[in-house]
């Protein structure tokens, strides 16, 4: 199911801990209407800024998977479908996790 122009929500929910562990990490429809407005509002849009899909290293996480993993217990946005790590460290096309954020920061509205 796309939730953006260029984001999945089986990219947002697959997680290597919770299939090793055998946790359900779907999220709800409330959940995934968050990951929805997350996706166009602001993933869309630095994928568009940047012309590369960049890579999630974490979004959704259920209540169970986010203990597994030692989240924030009760705080965490991940568990509300609010939240994406990003991750680009240089790696494609020269672009720093610092310019990613300063975008964010400076020209996105979340």
């Amino acid at each position: 199911m796309l939730i953006g122009k260029y984001l999945t929500l089986e990219e947002c929910c697959k997680s290597a801990t919770a299939i090793r562990l055998g946790i359900d990490n779907k999220p709800n429809q409330q959940q995934i209407i968050a990951l929805q407005t997350l996706a166009t509002n602001v993933y869309d849009k630095v994928c568009e800024k940047f012309l590369l899909k960049i890579p999630i290293t974490s979004a959704f996480r259920s209540k169970e998977l986010n203990a597994a993993i030692s989240g924030s217990s009760g705080s965490s946005q991940h568990m509300q479908g609010e939240a994406f790590d990003l991750d680009l460290d240089g790696t494609m096309n020269g672009v720093t996790n610092a310019q990613l954020f300063n975008y964010i920061k400076q020209h996105v509205t979340f």
